[in-house]
């Protein structure tokens, strides 16, 4: 009797439906998702029935924080901006679609879908699946910013050092810095990371082949591959150093050798000798100032003259008078200057006195 109970339920168990486990795979389509941009994110569901709950939840700086419970948005930094909707495909399956608009940077952080069966009452667990999600973005547009040391790169001396430093914010994902020339100079690349900064940097000892060099900081992102952004350094100038050299200072070396007429004329008058041209322009241009210098004079004299003598003529007027003798002629009587004279015209008078006063002068 117990042996036919058996085969009965092994009988019965091969006709039971067939029980498959829940499960839960989450996806996002489109990636990578930059500020302001949209993350779609989907949560496929396989076996769900019923009594089972579907949440969707982000853990961004070690916080959970719940967005959704069946269609239902929870307060959150996302009620605003999130957009969740449920649809049946063909084949049984259950996608949950969420779209999150505006993203920012403290949308980033890891996104998951668990399924709960509530068919006793407590929420129980079934399937869960997660997803990093980064948000994408890129230092600020003061970045690289390029800095040397010492500042001024204009006329730098020779054996120098000179160190020259590209700083940035790091961005999502982290940029990188690198140094460049149009010269051949080795720059190996080198970043360095602190807190939120990535920075690269050269030291250089300045030689005359870093004359006229520009140095270039060059920035680029693994999640932008068409961004180039670049600060630069220069053109630095080098101050050359003049060396000097301590040389014997030797008397210099006379050499003489005979030399004839000949030499000596063609020597000198074929390269020295005025033409004959030129001898006439000197003179004419003597002669010209020599003549000047004898209108000047002769000017100057005849100016004198007549000064003298128009000055003698007014005293003489003065001192001629009409005296008249006994015969009853008219006599003139002229004096100058305590001298008695006695001519015949007034005309003889004055230059009697003009040959007076030249002879006292």
């Amino acid at each position: 009797m117990a042996i036919v109970v058996a085969l009965y339920a092994l009988l019965m168990l091969q006709y039971l439906p067939e029980t498959k486990a829940t499960t839960v795979e989450v996806t996002v389509p489109v990636h990578p998702v930059t500020v302001g941009g949209i993350l779609a994110l989907q949560c496929h569901i396989q076996s769900m029935d019923d009594a089972h709950k579907v949440k969707i939840q982000r853990v961004g700086n070690g916080q959970p924080e719940e967005i959704t419970s069946d269609l239902l948005y929870y307060p959150s930094a996302l009620e605003q901006r999130v957009f969740v909707t449920k649809r049946t495909m063909p084949d049984g399956s259950n996608v949950y679609f969420m779209t999150v608009v505006d993203l920012t940077i403290l949308d980033t952080g890891k996104y998951s879908c668990k399924v709960y069966d509530f068919s006793s009452g407590e929420y129980v667990k079934v399937a869960e699946d997660s997803i990093d999600v980064d948000i994408y973005y890129l230092p600020d547009p003061i970045y690289p910013q390029c800095q040397s040391t010492p500042s001024e790169t204009k006329n730098i001396n020779e054996n120098v050092n000179l160190r020259l430093t590209c700083i940035s914010s790091r961005g999502i994902p982290t940029v990188a810095l690198q140094w460049k020339t149009f010269v051949d100079i080795d720059i190996v690349p080198r970043n360095k990371y602190q807190d939120d900064t990535v920075s690269t940097e050269i030291n250089l000892r300045t030689t005359t082949s870093h004359d006229g060099v520009s140095f270039i900081c060059e920035m680029t992102s693994p999640g932008f591959p068409d961004l180039i952004r670049t600060c630069q350094i220069g053109p630095i100038t080098i101050r050359r150093q003049i060396e000097r050299e301590h040389t014997e200072i030797l008397p210099p070396v006379v050499t003489t050798r005979p030399i004839n007429q000949d030499m000596l004329t063609s020597a000198t008058c074929n390269t020295e000798c005025p033409s004959e041209d030129q001898y006439i322009i000197l003179y004419l241009s003597i002669a010209t100032i020599v003549a000047a210098m004898l209108c000047l004079v002769f000017l100057t004299t005849t100016i004198i003259w007549c000064y003298k003598y128009n000055k003698i003529s007014t005293e003489a007027r003065d001192a001629q008078r009409n005296i008249t003798s006994s015969d009853g002629v008219n006599q003139f009587m002229c004096h100058y200057r305590g001298v008695l004279i006695m001519p015949e015209t007034p005309g003889l008078c004055q230059l009697m006195i003009l040959i007076i006063q030249e002879a006292k002068c």
